[in-house]
C-alpha cells in the first residue's frame, strides 16, 4: 500500500511540476516579445543560410534576389555563409537511393553583388547537374 501511495504521489508532483514549468515560460516569452516589439533597426552579423531542396522544380525556381534582402540588414564587413542542398531520389540496380549534393559558399556582407553572382552561378551549376 506504501509503494502504491508513493507512485500516485510521485505521479501527482511530476504533473505540477511540468504544468508550473510551462507557465513559467509562457509568460517569460511574451515578455521578450514585447520588448522586441521595441527594436526599430536589426542588424545580422556571422550570417548562416541553408538551403535543401528535393526537386528540380524547386530548384529552378528558387529566388536568389531575395536573398539581397536579407544581406542587406548586415553590419559591413560580416561573414555571410550560404549552402545549396539538393536532394534526389536515384534507383540503382532495382534498388531506391536517396542521394545528394551540396554546394557551399562563403563571403562577405561589403561584397553582396559578388556573392548573389555566386549564388546565381551555384545555381545554375545544381540545376545542370540534377537536370542529367
Amino acid at each position: 500500500m506504501k509503494t502504491l501511495f508513493f507512485v500516485i504521489a510521485l505521479g501527482f508532483s511530476t504533473l505540477m511540476v511540468g504544468q508550473k514549468s510551462e507557465k513559467t515560460n509562457s509568460t517569460a516569452s511574451s515578455i521578450n516579445y514585447v520588448e522586441s516589439t521595441e527594436v526599430e533597426k536589426m542588424n545580422l552579423s556571422n550570417l548562416k543560410i541553408a538551403v535543401s531542396m528535393e526537386s528540380l522544380k524547386e530548384l529552378k525556381e528558387f529566388e536568389v534576389e531575395n536573398l539581397r534582402e536579407i544581406f542587406d540588414e548586415m553590419k559591413p564587413d560580416e561573414k555571410i555563409e550560404f549552402s545549396l542542398k539538393y536532394i534526389y531520389p536515384e534507383k540503382v540496380n532495382n534498388v531506391e537511393m536517396t542521394r545528394s549534393f551540396s554546394y557551399k559558399l562563403e563571403g562577405n556582407s561589403n561584397k553582396i553583388d559578388d556573392l548573389i553572382t555566386s549564388i546565381s552561378e551555384i545555381q545554375k551549376i545544381a540545376i545542370r547537374v540534377a537536370s542529367k
